[in-house]
């Protein structure tokens, strides 16, 4: 099979499951026929045959299918960052048992999610948090096995169903995520702006230039493709090539924002190089488990706010500020902005001003250098050993430091350090590791230090966990928290359901 009939009977597969498909260039995202007709249209096989006839490229074409309407009511969920994905993934029950019903694939930088999905939430625009981003009508996805640079589309899972949702809200996803909102910083766009947005030229030579300078200004001050989306939504006037393009106005901006983007990489300044490096590294250095979310979801709003006012140095960052760009409460930013170790206060706050702070972008470096001490090796825990009512969940994440550190010693500041938890809470994580062999300990001088010569095997681990009575802990525990999330849910979507009928 030559590699122009792969692609045409990987394409047909997706047909057959009631998608659009189109043929696009290889190696980027850009369509390599005209395509605007099937959004409304659907195809037929023959269609799709006539569309993937000539060898795109030599025949190493992706694919890519059309979202909405046209393709069974289609809806994407797309993650441009798996740390993100991973974070709701095991924050959220609900969620993971959706995903083990549907189509979920793997893509350059996050994952893709598909829904079948009512008509209204089709044709809806929702403003994401920058990391997620709702495609419907008039979208695009690539498909596997598209490729794009050293990276192929492949499928995370081996379901060959799509799940069928009513609203956004039954993935079981915080609501905060997709709500349809003004964003405050489309309020905080200049009047030369909203000019622009009113149909106003403004002495440049079209419509089209005059509204692709808005939409580079707002890329350069760190707005998203979601809140560009909102502000052209709420500001655009009757006369504004936005409005001109009608149904198809979204698939022209998104085509607009990439080349604004194309425009901004080829002129970019420093500090945009910088931040977008701090940026790609919050998603890959370590974070206490606890509060890893939020710390994330913190880091890129200062960046953002960095990015905004074009340093890192002496950014003054309001709580509030903050705390609505990450959308989270104003006590977790404020706790969040006194946790981060990268941040370094050079300007109390006074009644007029708020607190400056500089971006010491060496930690990043030496902690990506340092590397994770617990992403690597978590999924190779022994869950059973460090459960409650075995040595504890403390030792676990004190254990997941030595791992990455073997035949190093470490004294119980370093750990501590290392594992961002209190030194009393280290002493006795280490006291029980010490006792059960995990770990030894050298008392010959002070500050007594410790050292974990190699990883201990299975074996070792069965026998401890024998010894606490807590063999086999870890899977009954797992299955009785998804049983009592399953059953939480089923009451929730029953009460969703009463207040709704009540409501019409």
């Amino acid at each position: 099979m030559t590699i122009h009939q792969a692609v045409l009977q990987s394409a047909l597969q997706f047909h057959n499951r009631g998608m659009n498909v189109i043929p696009v260039k290889a190696n980027t995202k850009e369509p390599a026929v005209r395509w605007k007709r099937w959004i409304t249209t659907r195809q037929t096989k023959q269609n799709v045959e006539e569309l993937f006839a000539r060898p795109h490229d030599g025949g190493e074409c992706n694919i890519a299918v059309l979202c909405g309407r046209v393709s069974e009511n289609l809806v994407v969920l797309d993650f441009d960052n798996r740390a993100v994905f991973e974070d709701l993934f095991y924050a959220h029950m609900v969620f993971q048992k959706i995903l083990r019903r549907t189509l979920v694939v793997d893509t350059r930088r996050g994952v893709h999610v598909y829904f079948r999905a009512t008509q209204e939430l089709c044709d809806g625009i929702f403003c994401c948090e920058s990391s997620i981003e709702v495609r419907a009508t008039g979208r695009t996805v690539l498909v596997p096995p598209s490729r794009i640079d050293d990276h192929i589309y492949r499928f995370r899972n081996s379901s060959n169903s799509i799940y069928t949702i009513d609203s956004i809200n039954a993935l079981g996803l915080p609501p905060e995520l997709f709500k349809k909102r003004q964003s405050r910083n489309v309020i905080e766009l200049t009047d030369h702006q909203k000019e622009l947005l009113s149909g106003k030229i403004n002495g440049y030579p079209s419509r089209s230039e005059a509204e692709q300078s808005v939409i580079v200004g707002m890329l350069k001050d760190g707005f998203s493709t979601e809140e560009i989306t909102n502000a052209f939504e709420i500001f655009a006037g009757p006369l504004t090539k936005y409005r001109e393009k009608g149904r198809l106005r979204y698939s022209w901006l998104e085509q607009s924002i990439r080349k604004g983007k194309k425009y901004l990489g080829d002129n970019r300044r420093p500090i945009d190089i910088e931040i977008n490096r701090l940026e790609s590294l919050v998603s890959r250095i370590y974070f206490t488990p606890r509060t890893a979310a939020q710390d994330r979801r913190v880091s890129r709003s200062v960046l953002r706010i960095a990015r905004q006012a074009g340093t890192l140095k002496g950014l003054h960052l309001s709580v509030r500020r903050v705390a609505e760009i990450a959308e989270i409460s104003k006590s977790s930013a404020s706790e969040s902005l006194i946790r981060l170790p990268f941040l370094k206060r050079v300007e109390q706050h006074t009644m007029r001003t708020a607190a400056a702070y500089d971006v010491v972008t060496e930690w990043f470096d030496a902690k990506l250098h340092e590397g994770n001490p617990g992403v690597a090796s978590r999924s190779k825990l022994p869950r059973d050993v460090f459960c409650r009512g075995g040595i504890g969940q403390t030792s676990g994440e004190v254990y997941l430091v030595f791992t990455a550190r073997v035949g190093q010693w470490l004294t119980v500041e370093e750990v501590s350090e290392h594992a961002n938890l209190a030194v009393p809470s280290i002493r006795r994580a280490l006291s029980s590791l010490v006792e059960h062999g995990v770990i030894r300990k050298d008392t010959c001088k002070r500050p007594y230090s410790y050292c974990m010569n190699r990883i201990p095997d299975e074996l070792f681990w069965q026998k401890i966990a024998f010894l606490c009575g807590t063999e086999g802990q870890a899977r009954l525990a797992k299955i009785h928290h998804q049983d009592e999330r399953e059953a939480y849910s089923e009451i929730m979507v029953a009460r969703r359901a009463s207040k709704e009928n009540i409501l019409s």
